[in-house]
Parts: C-alpha cells; sequence; structure tokens
C-alpha cells in the first residue's frame, strides 16, 4: 500500500466516522474504531473514556442529548504511516435543543491504526481554543509591560498610591564590569587590587542616594533607579576620567 493509498483511506474513515456521528447511529460510529480497545477524550470534564463500552458510552450520551447534530469537518490532514496514522481535523459542532441553537469550533486528533479489516479509530482527542488568548501569545493572559502596568494590575486602587506615593515614572537598571580585570589584578597585586574593587564598588553606590545596589561575584555589579540615569553618567565619566 503507497501512501497516497493509506492517507485516502485514513481520510474515509475520518469522514464516515463524521458522517455516523451526525447520523446519530451509534452503532455506526463505533464500527470505525479499533473494537478490542479505544480511548476519547472530549471537551467535558468528565470526558475521559477508555475502552469501548467507555467510548460506545460516550457517543450515546453525545447523540442522546441532542434534537440534531453535526460534525462538520473543515480541514483535514492526514499523516500515514506502515500500520499507524494520525489525523487532525479543524471542525465544528453543530447541535439544536428545542430552539437553542449551539455551534462551536473543536481541534480533534485521531490516532488510527491498520488492522485486517482496514483502519481504524483508536484514539480521539478534541479540545477548544481559548478564545481569549491573544494570537502571538502562549497564554491567556495579559502581560505587564511597565512597572505601572504591574502595579495596577496587582490591585489597581494599590498600586495608583505606591505610583503616587514614589513618584515613579521610569525605572532605570546599570549593570558594570571591569575589563581585563584578570590581568589587571595580576599586575596590581592583591592589596592595590582590592583597594580599587572597593573604591569601584562605592563610586557605583554613591550614584543615587535612593537606588538598590547589588553585586554579584567577580567585577561585576547592577544598580536599579526609580528615575532617570544623569546622576549616574555624570559619576561614571568622572570615575574614568
Amino acid at each position: 500500500m503507497t501512501v497516497e493509498q493509506a492517507v485516502a483511506e485514513v481520510r474515509a474513515v475520518v469522514y464516515r466516522m463524521a458522517e455516523r456521528y451526525g447520523a446519530k447511529d451509534v452503532d455506526g460510529i463505533m464500527e470505525t474504531f479499533v473494537p478490542e480497545s479505544s480511548s476519547v477524550v472530549g471537551t467535558g470534564l468528565d470526558e475521559l473514556r477508555f475502552g469501548t463500552e467507555a467510548v460506545r458510552f460516550q457517543m450515546a450520551r453525545d447523540t442522546s442529548e441532542p434534537d440534531t447534530l453535526s460534525f462538520a469537518i473543515e480541514r483535514l490532514r492526514v499523516d500515514a504511516f506502515d500500520h499507524s496514522a494520525f489525523a487532525f481535523a479543524d471542525a465544528v459542532f453543530h447541535a439544536t435543543f428545542g430552539d437553542a441553537d449551539f455551534r462551536f469550533p473543536v481541534r480533534t486528533t485521531f490516532g488510527l491504526v491498520r488492522t485486517a479489516d482496514g483502519w481504524r479509530i483508536a484514539q480521539i482527542h478534541s479540545s477548544i481554543a481559548h478564545l481569549d488568548q491573544p494570537e502571538g501569545q502562549s497564554f491567556p493572559v495579559k502581560l505587564t509591560r511597565t512597572l505601572s502596568d504591574l502595579l495596577t494590575s496587582i490591585d489597581t486602587a494599590a498600586g495608583s498610591k505606591v505610583l503616587k506615593a514614589t513618584a515613579l515614572g521610569t525605572a532605570t537598571f546599570l549593570f558594570t564590569d571591569i575589563v581585563d580585570s584578570t590581568a589587571m589584578s595580576q599586575s596590581m597585586g592583591d592589596e592595590k587590587w582590592s583597594t580599587l574593587i572597593t573604591d569601584h564598588f562605592e563610586a557605583i553606590s554613591d550614584c543615587r542616594p535612593h537606588a538598590r545596589h547589588s553585586t554579584s561575584a567577580g567585577t561585576s555589579s547592577s544598580c536599579s533607579s526609580a528615575s532617570g540615569m544623569s546622576s549616574w553618567s555624570r559619576t561614571m565619566v568622572q570615575q574614568n576620567n
């Protein structure tokens, strides 16, 4: 069997399952599944069905609740191998309950195996895309870009008070390191080098009285402030000179 033939047969099984689902034919649906064991993971909290009888129960429940039902496949992608295949479908569930019309898009993945009777479905997993998740983000959350956004996103009233009390506007971060520090320390000797490092960090700490200063290992340091860098720049220029 060629890959093209396998893909065509898998597509036919998936479309037949969708057609039998819309016809509310539970026996017809189950004929598309592996008879020994199969599984279905649906969009409901309790829709974890493992085993043929559990899958039949879910199909019977799905088809018995609405007056009409359809599973319309809008796009189907199939990857077939020697004895297994995977299909992905963009589809739309449509169900009516009296005068109520219920429709929602789903993403459904099918796992199929080739049996003596042809391709059969071994597993189905359906999910619903989170409509509040913006494109370009991996999670449906509002990302904060500034300190002001962060404070107000936590507590609008409290954030506003903090901003007013501290006059926060721009947060500035300064990172420093001494170039060729290893060679310089060896040429200067321990005592002179220790004095130079101490003076260096003290100069950075003096840049802004209200800045927060922290140092890491070696000759690197960092300093942050809630306002601009003008005094930092002046101090560093003086130190370099």
